[in-house]
Formats: C-alpha cells, structure tokens, sequence
C-alpha cells in the first residue's frame, strides 16, 4: 500500500508555547491545509479551539514530535503572515489580559458582522 495515501496534508507553522509553569518551548505546529471553519488553510487559533485536547508539536531543538494538552498551554505566540481579511463591519474594544504566568499582555478584541447584519443591533 502507497504510504502517502494515508498522509493528511499538512503545512508547519513556527510557534512559541508558553506551558504551565513558565516552560517556553520553540517549534512548529501542524496546520490542516483545508479547514471545516473557513475558507483557505487552517490557522493556529483554529488548531487552539478544535475540540480535541491535545495539539502536536515539532520542537526545534531535538526535532521530536510532542502532544501537549491545550488546558496546560498559557499563551502561544508566531507570526502572522496572513492576517485575515477585514471584514466591512466591526467593534474593536481594546484590553489588557493578565495571565497565570503574571505576563500581561495588551490587545483588541474585535467583534466581526456579517456585511449584511446591522453592526448596532436593537434589542
């Protein structure tokens, strides 16, 4: 039997996983070329809340392949090269978050509407 037959294409994405308590680990993830959520290839927030527990890693110094449970992993940080589209309507709230490790980090949260939905909905 042709072994690539049973590969599941996949692409790398350089990371940084901060794990519970404090390790910083440098590697890669493995990002679906296709996605059920969207259009175009899976992203690492994607990977993050899929609903299995575990992720795999490559790590960059030993070239291993490692599972690390997503409830110990505290932050994950990588470039986005492809950030995603702006859509027509959003909020964007600016916020700080501080984290188990005591980093704070500081960001948006942005709330995305469809190009057809009222961005201020009546209740």
């Amino acid at each position: 039997m042709d072994q690539d037959a049973l590969r599941i294409p996949t692409t790398m994405q350089r990371a940084d996983l901060w794990i519970d308590p404090g390790q910083c680990v440098s590697g890669s993830i493995f990002l679906h070329l296709e996605t059920r959520r969207h259009a175009g290839q899976e992203r690492p927030e994607d990977v993050l809340n899929e609903r299995e527990p575990f992720l795999v890693f490559s790590t960059e110094t030993s070239d291993e392949r490692r599972f690390y449970c997503k409830r110990r992993i505290i932050r994950m940080q990588y470039l986005d090269e492809q950030p995603p589209p702006e859509p027509a309507e959003q909020t964007i709230l600016g916020c700080g978050l501080l984290l188990t490790d005591g980093a704070m980090l500081a960001g948006s949260i942005r709330e995305f509407f469809p190009p057809d939905a009222d961005a201020c909905p009546t209740i």
